[in-house]
C-alpha cells in the first residue's frame, strides 16, 4: 500500500523528533553523572566541598589575623 508524499514528510518529520528525543535523553542522563558523581564525587558533591574549605580558610585567615592584631595592641602597650 503507498501513502502519500505528505503522509512521507510526516512520517520523516517524526522520526526525526524521536531521534532527537533520544540524544536529549542521553545528554540530560550524562549530564545528571557529571552532577551526581557516578560512584565518584560529582559536581554537586565537589562543589559543597569547595566550599566548606573556603569558609575553613576564611575562619583560619580571620583568626590569625586577631591573633597579630592582639600581639601587636599588648606589644605597643609594653612600649
Amino acid at each position: 500500500m503507498e501513502t502519500c508524499p505528505e503522509h512521507q514528510e510526516i512520517a520523516k518529520a517524526v522520526a526525526v523528533i524521536q531521534r532527537d528525543v533520544s540524544e536529549s535523553k542521553k545528554t540530560g542522563e550524562t549530564i545528571l553523572k557529571l552532577l551526581q558523581g557516578n560512584g565518584n564525587p560529582g559536581l554537586i558533591t565537589q562543589a559543597a566541598l569547595n566550599r566548606e574549605s573556603i569558609k575553613r580558610a576564611w575562619w583560619w585567615l580571620g583568626g590569625i589575623s586577631l591573633s597579630l592584631l592582639g600581639l601587636v595592641a599588648w606589644a605597643l602597650k609594653k612600649i
